[in-house]
């Protein structure tokens, strides 16, 4: 019997709210769609999102929940979180829209940071160096042209 196996090129971790999904209108931001399918073909996907009891059925009528290897809800995002995701891999990129919260514990990790400079927390400035991100963006579909340069 042939086995297929799928060697994925890095890990991405992506934040859930004001990242991927807009709160405001109740949608997925535009073509936020769009980079999830074309990422998730090469690359492994995990999703870390405040814990909120709709917050997997609404991944799943989003139609984003199976482009996601594992997808985490919690009360507080750690360093040991997204370590325990990608385990001893080091081709980890994160990216969120909170330079306080995803970018900071990225850093803290040693992965490459992306700050997505959008929604509520975008007018917030790095004030250490564990904030500073090693890229921002305004819109998500910018994150293709930063996975590329990685691969």
């Amino acid at each position: 019997m042939l086995y297929e196996s799928v060697l994925f090129f890095m890990k991405i971790i992506f934040d859930y709210n004001r990242t991927l999904f807009n709160p405001e209108t109740g949608n997925l931001y535009p073509n936020a769609f769009n980079v999830l399918s074309v990422l998730n073909k090469d690359h492994e996907l995990f999703l870390v999102s405040r814990n909120d009891p709709r917050r997997e059925s609404m991944l799943v009528d989003l139609g984003i929940s199976d482009f996601f290897t594992k997808k985490v809800f919690v009360d507080t995002k750690t360093t040991t979180l997204f370590k325990d995701l990608v385990g001893l891999d080091e081709k980890v990129l994160v990216i969120g829209d909170r330079i306080k919260g995803e970018v900071c514990i990225g850093n803290q990790c040693g992965y490459v940071t992306i700050w997505l400079k959008q929604g509520k927390f975008m007018n917030d400035f790095p004030e250490t160096d564990e904030e500073q991100p090693d890229h921002i963006i305004e819109e998500i579909n910018q994150l293709l042209e930063i996975v590329n340069k990685y691969e």
